[in-house]
């Protein structure tokens, strides 16, 4: 049996950036708005507008909500994509829009509901968090109202963040991603090629990278023992993770990954578009300090 300790984590808060500053950033009042695209409810809640009344609707996996203690009510909450039909949609005002992240699904969809709602696609698909961050801000922008201020906040925020990774040394250990949590009884089964943060990571030079990952797929025995010294990642991004990402160490007392596996849980730690900029600068602080010392 595999003993093991976890250890306190470190965490850091995703908060809105409107805050209290007084801001009257709103969507336009004769505009409702169904966001099924994870870039577009980030923005959303980082410009503190998942609370907002036109904002009609998210996708369970975008619940930022249980994030933002100040939000008392919030959008509907949809399931996954395979389990939306059109009576879903039988009370959806005339003139909605709907963003969507590129899915088949949603484009049959929506192409149904094409006399009532404008849907606009985000392609996800192979692009960095800077260039989808922005981009979410400005397919929103022309239904907003009086956010210019905040929107040219985050910009200079994501550009910000964006350079101090350019700037980071990069790391030298071997890392192998998990979807899903690591557990002292099995590893997830499916490995996380070079998608989210870990693409930044990979793109930008700052992280070794196993040319026989797939984006995503199964691990074998074969693959992980050509790396002996590599970093063993569990990614936790479950609806019910911890409210601020954390880097938690599973301190394995035997094994192959003893002294070498953490959990990185936040519940939006799979969602394309500016939270993995974040991810990717506060990996590279965080496990820079173990490039001399494996602890």
């Amino acid at each position: 049996m595999i003993h093991f300790i976890r250890s306190l984590p470190i965490i850091i808060f995703f908060l809105p950036l409107m805050g209290n500053k007084g801001w009257s950033c709103s969507i336009k009042k004769s505009q409702e708005m169904i966001s099924f695209s994870g870039p577009i409810t980030t923005a959303l809640f980082q410009l503190g507008l998942l609370s907002d009344k036109n904002l009609k609707g998210i996708l369970s996996f975008h619940q930022f909500n249980q994030i933002n203690k100040n939000i008392s009510q919030g959008p509907k909450i949809y399931l996954g994509g395979i389990y939306l039909s059109k009576k879903d949609f039988a009370n959806l005002k005339a003139g909605t829009i709907i963003f969507y992240d590129s899915s088949k699904n949603f484009e049959k969809l929506f192409s149904s509901l094409s006399h009532l709602a404008t849907a606009l696609e985000i392609k996800t698909r192979n692009r960095l968090s800077l260039e989808l961050a922005n981009e979410a801000l400005d397919k929103l922008y022309p239904w907003l109202d009086k956010c210019d201020v905040p929107i040219a906040a985050l910009r200079r925020e994501y550009k910000q963040i964006d350079q101090e990774i350019q700037n980071h040394l990069p790391l030298k250990h071997n890392f192998y991603f998990f979807l899903g949590k690591i557990s002292p009884k099995k590893l997830p089964e499916i490995v996380i090629g070079k998608d989210l943060f870990i693409r930044e990571l990979v793109e930008k030079q700052k992280l070794p990278w196993d040319r026989q990952l797939a984006v995503y797929g199964p691990w074998s025995a074969k693959l992980l023992a050509g790396s002996p010294n590599a970093f063993f990642m569990g990614l936790n991004a479950h609806p019910n993770a911890d409210e601020g990402l954390n880097f938690q160490k599973i301190e394995f007392q035997s094994g192959p990954f003893k002294n070498s596996s953490w959990n990185i849980n936040f519940m939006g730690a799979s969602i394309p578009g500016a939270f993995q900029l974040t991810i990717a600068r506060e990996f590279l602080k965080y496990f820079s300090k173990f490039e001399h010392n494996k602890l």
